[in-house]
């Protein structure tokens, strides 16, 4: 018995000492997989009502066939979805057709957020996934849609800073990510995120891609970065420590044209989330 004994606490010290042990997982707190009929109802207006928020058929990463209980063949991707979030701005919310005391700027950004649980700790990420259609790399309309964390202090006290990450397509020029940072060199506070430290820890150049990536926000104590994939592209260092989730939003920008935006996976790590391998957008 002493020999097993001796033998499993050898082989923990060697899992320890090479790196065999797995990270440990961190868990998802609060968010929306839209894998129901309909969006949570929780979520609520952010700014200005949208045209559309609802679970729909979306496009799938990867898809195959699947037989159901009645012996029907339905196209699903490799996750098993077949739903995402569809977020549509339209003539609802066009500046003409917004009341008066709605004609600012502030409510071009029109979507819904979800009040979220309180992480346990001020380390935590937002994840979402987000499309990325050929309407970002044709034409010449607008588009920008973002993913944003409303926070709070420990003492549930609203903070002013809003981190958020968007992508925007502005016109004929190619679309490019952008994340919030007041403190930065952006005007009015966005700042351009078309580089990224690696591995080599030299900058490289970070290009969008059509199709699905997934888009992070992360605050360890106070220090918000951004991330595409695990790419990291910004950072935003509040003035406390002592910061929380309080929301997440989901949004788009009415330019006075009708489009389309579509999100799935959007989840609250309670701690520090890095993604597989498989899913890192490289």
């Amino acid at each position: 018995m002493k020999k097993v004994r001796f033998l499993l606490c050898l082989a923990l010290i060697l899992a320890m000492t090479t790196g065999m042990l797995a990270p440990a997982a961190v868990a998802i707190l609060d968010g929306d997989g839209f894998n129901k009929a309909t969006v949570d109802k929780r979520w609520v207006t952010d700014r200005y009502e949208p045209e559309e928020f609802d679970v729909a058929r979306g496009n799938a990463r990867s898809t195959k066939l699947v037989k159901d209980s009645k012996g029907n063949y339905d196209e699903v991707d490799n996750d098993g979805k077949v739903k995402t979030l569809r977020l549509t701005v339209g003539s609802g919310g066009f500046y003409q057709n917004r009341p008066a005391d709605r004609k600012s700027d502030y409510y071009m950004v029109q979507g819904k957020k979800l009040p979220v649980e309180t992480s346990s700790k001020n380390t935590w990420t937002v994840t979402g996934k987000l499309y990325v259609g050929q309407a970002y790399f044709s034409g010449s309309d607008q588009r920008r849609t973002q993913l944003s964390v409303y926070l709070k202090d420990g003492e549930g006290n609203p903070i002013e800073i809003c981190p958020t990450l968007s992508l925007h397509k502005n016109g004929d020029n190619s679309p490019i990510w952008r994340y919030y940072n007041p403190k930065g060199k952006g005007a009015r506070g966005w700042n351009t995120g078309d580089s990224f430290l690696n591995k080599d820890n030299e900058l490289e150049e970070l290009y969008v891609e059509e199709g699905w990536v997934t888009v992070m926000i992360k605050c360890n104590k106070g220090v918000i970065t951004y991330w595409i994939g695990n790419k990291k592209i910004g950072n935003c260092t509040l003035d406390t420590t002592d910061v929380y989730p309080q929301a997440i939003a989901v949004n788009a920008y009415n330019y006075g044209k009708e489009y389309t935006v579509e999100w799935d996976n959007i989840y609250l790590y309670d701690g520090s989330y890095a993604l597989p391998k498989a899913d890192n957008n490289d």
